[in-house]
């Protein structure tokens, strides 16, 4: 068994080079470290197990944010803050955090800035993805408080024989909104007795497709302070009324459909011209297949935006009273290395930052080809409870509205004033 250990001991080092490999040193003797994880299987196995072959001596303690905040009610209804206390009240070295909780975490002041240490380390960070450094720019607030080895972004992927055979242009990169809207409904129109629709959007449910352009437009529920609900304004009404165009025109593939038809509802079964989905979804769906399909940038929104926003993995910060600075940058420095990458973009579905070990070729290149559009569209201020309750409603009136029983003005007027109803009411 030791020969087994040192032996993979040797070939992450040799693999991970870039990283700064040492399988001994003086100064990694009784470390340990504690690093809080929302997944802690996920992050041990991806991170923390390869960098502890190569640092034995490094003991890291994970505590799995998820399974302390299931065990408190008030946690669970409220986990930005919950994670914050949980900071503040345990000796933590680093956390792995989604995108939006790293702005609140620098907000709070908990993270150390990461610029100094890179520039002191002449850390490689010029060949990241632009699109990565700029997501990690705009939630550190200009700043890097957070680095991330691999991200997952969006694209239009596209079926070729149902293009060719209705003799439509295919999709092109970063075209309106409107010329795929139009598309999409060429294709519904002269394929509806065979059942294909012209477009499948990653959310199955209107109200969460809805938020594709409630993102594009910065529109949110509620103002920054969790007051009071703005959706019954002119930029609302048309965005409710495009997306309930698109379900009551049965120009979007729903999973009602796919049950009506006993199918599932995914674009690989030929039931669908056009599909927005992720990078993972479509490589895991064997959808990067260049003879069957094509693959397009994500079209484009009024100003040049396209509604979705890439997703960081691996995400960490070191958090700002840690007494070990040091080695918790070292094993950001590692997970962050160009060896880790090339290691893990052979096995993970997921995209590199560093661009210059991309895949090379015209389909993964899509995905980097993105304008970040981040916006906070929901104030961390309104409890999750109210939140979820608000958006129920919201469902069922887009639903009704697809139907045809309200009008978008009714709709939202009505929205409005049950949404502000719960966010003005105690939860019990």
């Amino acid at each position: 068994m030791k020969n087994i250990a040192l032996g993979l001991t040797v070939l992450f080092c040799t693999v991970f080079l870039t990283s700064g490999c040492q399988t001994t040193s003086k100064e990694d003797k009784n470390i340990q470290l504690t690093v809080l994880a929302e997944d802690s299987q996920q992050v041990r196995q991806n991170w923390i197990e390869p960098y502890q072959l190569v640092h034995p001596n490094v003991k890291i303690n994970i505590l799995d944010l998820n399974t302390i905040i299931s065990k408190d009610e008030k946690k669970i209804n409220d986990p930005i803050n919950a994670m914050i206390n949980i900071i503040k009240e345990n000796p933590i070295d680093v956390a792995f955090v989604r995108g939006p909780e790293l702005t609140t975490l620098v907000n709070e002041n908990l993270l150390v800035e990461l610029d100094p240490l890179m520039k002191q380390d002449n850390f490689d960070f010029n060949n990241y993805a632009d699109i990565v450094k700029t997501m990690i720019s705009v939630y550190g607030d200009g700043k890097t408080y957070g680095l991330a080895p691999f991200f997952n972004s969006f694209g239009l992927v596209y079926n070729k024989k149902i293009f060719s055979d209705l003799n439509i242009d295919p999709p092109s990169d970063h075209e309106s909104w409107d010329d795929l809207v139009q598309k999409a409904e060429a294709i519904s129109k002269r394929l509806e007795t065979e059942g294909i629709y012209g477009l499948d959007l990653p959310q199955p449910d209107p109200f969460d497709a809805l938020g594709i352009f409630t993102y594009a437009n910065e529109l949110s529920l509620v103002q920054g302070d969790g007051n009071k609900m703005v959706v019954n304004t002119p930029s609302w009404k048309k965005v409710w009324g495009q997306v309930a165009d698109l379900y009551s025109k049965k120009i979007v593939f729903t999973p009602m459909v796919a049950k009506k038809q006993g199918i599932s509802p995914n674009f690989g079964n030929n039931k669908v011209g056009m599909a927005i989905y992720d990078y993972s979804r479509i490589v895991q769906g064997g959808l990067n297949n260049k003879d069957d399909y094509g693959v397009a940038s994500l079209p484009y929104f009024s100003d040049n935006k396209e509604g979705l926003n890439i997703t960081l993995f691996g995400l960490s910060g070191i958090i700002s009273n840690s007494t070990h600075i040091k080695e918790s940058w070292d094993l950001i420095k590692f997970i962050n290395s160009e060896g880790v990458a090339k290691v893990k973009s052979q096995n993970l579905p997921l995209l590199t930052s560093r661009s210059n070990i991309m895949r090379d070729d015209d389909f993964s290149s899509k995905f980097y080809d993105y304008k970040v559009t981040y916006n906070q569209r929901e104030s961390i201020h309104v409890d999750t409870i109210k939140i979820s309750k608000i958006a129920a409603i919201g469902s069922e009136l887009l639903n009704q509205t697809i139907q045809g029983r309200i009008t978008t003005e009714e709709a939202l007027k009505e929205f409005e004033e049950k949404g502000q109803e719960i966010l003005v009411t105690s939860i019990k």
